[in-house]
C-alpha cells in the first residue's frame, strides 16, 4: 500500500434477533437481631438465639442462613476467612454459641454475621451485629492454658488366651485453660506403623473420663488390628492462633508387645482306620463385640501321639494370610485315642502358641 494511503472498510448490515434483557435477580431483606441470651460462662462462651426474617426461602431458590463469628468490619464475612472462629453449625431453629475468646482475644474485635449466601438467581446478603452484652468476667480462664494426657505407655498386641479380647487402645488430651471453639489440637503419632496426623478442634465433651473443671478432651482411638507391634509416640500440639497458650506441646512414649495368639480347631473329618481324616486349623484373634478373627498368619504344625509315641507329623506349613485357616489330612489310624498337639509359630503381632486337643479312633 502507498504511504499515505487509507484502508476504507465497508461493513455491511446484520440482521439479528433481539437480545432478551437478563432477570433481575431476586433479593432479599435479611433482618437478623439477637434473641435471649441462656448461658454465660467460660467454657462454652455465650449462648443466645437469633431471630432472622425477611431470607429467601429455599423453594424460591436462597441458600441456607449461615451464623459465625469472624473479624468485625468485614464488607464480605464469607469472602475473608482470616482469623474466623470454628464455631459450632448453625441452625436456624437452634441456639448459636459465641466462643469466650471472642470477648477475650487482646488482638482483634469480633462481630456475629449472619449470612445468606448469593446463589443462583438470588443475591447474597449479610448482617453484622455486635457481640451481646454480657458479663465479660465470666468469660476469663479460671487457668493458664496446659495439654494434660491421659494414655497408656505399654499394651499387648493381644490380652489374653482364646476368643480374647482386644485392649482399647485411646489416647485423651485434655486442653485446660481453653475454651470451646478457641483453638485447634493437631495430634501426630505412628500407632500404625505410618504417620497419622489429625486437626480437632478444641471443644466440649461430656464424656464420664472428663472431669476437668473448664476442660475439653480430644480422644483419639485405633482399631487393634491397625496398631503395629513396637514402640511409637505420639504428639499434640495446641494452637489458639495467637492467643494464650498458642504452640503448647506434649509428647507421649508408647510400646505395643506381642500378644498372645489363640489357636482354634475343628475336625471337619475324623480319622478313622480305612479313611483320612480333616482337621481346620485356625490361627485368629477375637474381638470383644464380635467373632470375626484378625487373621494372624504364620506356620503352623500338627503333631499326633498315642499315648508318648509319636504317629505323624504334618511338616511345617504357612497358613493363609487372609483367612488363616489351613486343612490337615490327617491319616487312616488304628482305633485308640490320640492326641494333637497344633503349634502356631507366631509372627510380628504375636507369640508362638500350642494347643493340644484328644480323639478317638472307633
Amino acid at each position: 500500500m502507498a504511504a499515505g494511503a487509507s484502508l476504507i472498510v465497508v461493513a455491511g448490515s446484520v440482521h439479528s434477533a433481539p437480545v432478551a434483557a437478563a432477570a433481575e435477580p431476586v433479593a432479599g431483606e435479611l433482618i437478623a437481631d439477637y434473641g435471649a441470651v441462656r448461658q454465660v460462662d467460660f467454657r462454652d462462651g455465650v449462648r443466645t438465639s437469633i431471630e432472622i426474617s425477611g431470607a429467601v426461602p429455599p423453594e424460591a431458590g436462597g441458600a441456607a442462613v449461615q451464623a459465625f463469628v469472624a473479624p468485625a468490619g468485614l464488607a464480605d464475612a464469607l469472602a475473608a476467612p482470616a482469623h474466623r472462629l470454628p464455631t459450632p453449625a448453625f441452625d436456624e431453629r437452634s441456639w448459636f454459641h459465641v466462643p469466650s475468646c471472642a470477648y477475650t482475644d487482646p488482638q482483634r474485635d469480633y462481630s456475629v454475621y449472619v449470612v445468606q449466601p448469593a446463589s443462583p438467581g438470588v443475591e447474597g446478603s449479610q448482617v453484622e451485629l455486635s457481640l451481646p452484652e454480657v458479663d465479660t468476667s465470666v468469660l476469663t480462664a479460671p487457668e493458664p492454658p496446659r495439654l494434660a494426657l491421659n494414655a497408656p505407655t505399654r499394651w499387648p498386641y493381644m490380652e489374653g488366651a482364646g476368643p480374647a479380647q482386644f485392649p482399647f487402645v485411646a489416647l485423651n488430651v485434655v486442653a485446660e485453660g481453653v475454651a470451646s471453639w478457641c483453638g485447634t489440637i493437631t495430634s501426630i503419632d505412628d500407632l500404625t506403623g505410618k504417620t497419622n496426623t489429625i486437626e480437632r478442634i478444641v471443644r466440649r465433651t461430656d464424656y464420664e473420663y472428663d472431669d476437668t473443671p473448664g476442660g475439653t478432651e480430644q480422644g483419639l482411638a485405633y482399631a487393634p488390628e491397625e496398631v503395629t507391634v513396637g514402640a511409637h509416640q505420639a504428639t499434640f500440639v495446641l494452637d489458639t492462633d495467637g492467643r494464650a497458650g498458642d504452640g503448647l506441646s506434649v509428647t507421649h512414649r508408647m510400646q505395643v508387645d506381642r500378644g498372645r495368639a489363640w489357636v482354634g480347631s475343628s475336625f471337619v473329618r475324623t480319622s478313622t482306620p480305612r479313611y483320612t481324616g480333616l482337621l481346620r486349623v485356625q490361627g485368629l484373634h477375637h474381638g470383644s463385640a464380635s467373632t470375626v478373627g484378625v487373621p494372624q498368619p504364620g506356620r503352623m504344625t500338627v503333631k499326633l501321639y498315642e499315648g508318648n509315641r509319636g504317629v505323624w507329623y504334618s511338616g511345617v506349613r504357612e497358613s493363609h494370610p487372609r483367612t488363616v485357616d489351613h486343612m490337615f489330612r490327617l491319616p487312616a489310624l488304628p482305633r485308640g485315642t490320640y492326641r494333637a498337639v497344633i503349634d502356631h509359630r507366631g509372627n510380628g503381632n504375636v507369640l508362638p502358641s500350642t494347643v493340644t486337643r484328644t480323639f478317638t479312633v472307633r
